[in-house]
């Protein structure tokens, strides 16, 4: 059955990989341009530069595309932003939000980018019905998102949703012509590839002043775009067979250290990158492993690009070519 689909941050990272794989639907992207690509849409797609915060264009544009489906993907995403500058935070990724609720089309079905930063410091693995406790902005206000889905879905029996936990997204489509854009990225595996290649001078290596998992850097798990993207396919499905929402982790299951996914770019390209040792960011957890074993279990979700070599050398080959 042919869907009509609305992906907000459509000319983002996760919105234009997605509607790469989405062929078949009826799609209309939408973002604001601030930090997407006209580029990166998929050639043909139907796309409006609109922002969330225009609350009078979002209604037309839903009133006009007549969704029964609805993928949130906008919003910014850097931690220690958020906890710099918290205002803009609220504005762009809460009230952008809250916008898009107030024209929400009935029946709807709903599939949100959520973040494992909604759990802050936490045991690992994580499980889905850890209590939050966000350390930052961004993840405050992807907790207060969530919260506000499950109330709607709880008041509306036409509304269901799931939201997809991400841990770190890193790697490249196939054809390489989608990748993490930008050269002044705080994601860690983006972030040494332009130190690999010549784009950035030095990578900052904050350490914790204890020992943690692996040494004294930051644990993450790491997903690869592709498998990401697979499971938002699973989401979709699942929304729009089963009468009812869920949350899901989204990330391997498996947590390397900074310094780890250093030695590993370092022996791909055979050289040494330049890092600066840092003291810790505020914002940022110590470790987050996330527990899939949900998602494997309900929506049949497994990794295929899980080894950290292979999501590392994806990032380079993309780096190299763009």
């Amino acid at each position: 059955m042919t869907r009509r689909i609305l992906i907000t941050g459509g000319a983002g990272f996760i919105g234009s990989s997605l509607a790469k794989a989405l062929d078949g639907h009826e799609l209309l992207l939408i973002d604001d341009l601030s930090r997407g690509f006209l580029d990166a849409l998929p050639e043909g797609c139907d796309f409006k530069n609109i922002s969330l915060l225009d609350a009078s264009a979002l209604k037309q544009v839903i009133t006009e595309f007549k969704p029964d489906t609805i993928v949130h993907a906008a919003g910014y995403l850097v931690v220690h932003e958020s906890v710099s500058n918290p205002i803009l935070y609220r504005k762009n990724n809460w009230l952008g939000f809250r916008n898009l609720m107030k024209q929400l089309p009935s029946p709807c079905r709903f599939l949100f980018s959520s973040s494992c930063t909604v759990y802050g410091q936490s045991t690992v693995p994580i499980v889905e019905d850890q209590l939050f406790a966000p350390l930052s902005p961004y993840g405050y206000y992807k907790a207060k998102i969530e919260d506000d889905l499950k109330a709607h879905s709880q008041s509306d029996p036409n509304f269901k949703y799931v939201s997809l936990r991400y841990f770190n997204v890193a790697g490249a489509r196939p054809d390489k012509k989608i990748g993490q854009r930008g050269l002044k990225s705080t994601q860690l595996i983006k972030s040494a590839c332009l130190v690999a290649t010549g784009k950035q001078d030095v990578l900052p290596v904050y350490a914790f002043n204890q020992p943690l998992l692996i040494d004294d850097t930051c644990v993450r798990d790491f997903v690869h775009i592709e498998d990401l993207i697979e499971a938002h396919r699973l989401a979709l499905e699942f929304l729009w067979s089963q009468n009812r929402s869920d949350v899901f982790n989204l990330g391997n299951g498996r947590g390397y250290s900074v310094r780890q996914v250093i030695e590993t770019i370092e022996t791909i390209t055979g050289q040494k990158l330049n890092t600066l040792e840092r003291p810790a960011r505020p914002g940022d957890a110590a470790i987050a492993i996330a527990s899939n074993e949900k998602i494997r279990r309900v929506l049949k979700w497994k990794p295929n690009k899980s080894d950290l070599f292979e999501i590392c050398n994806s990032s380079l080959e993309w780096e190299r070519l763009n």
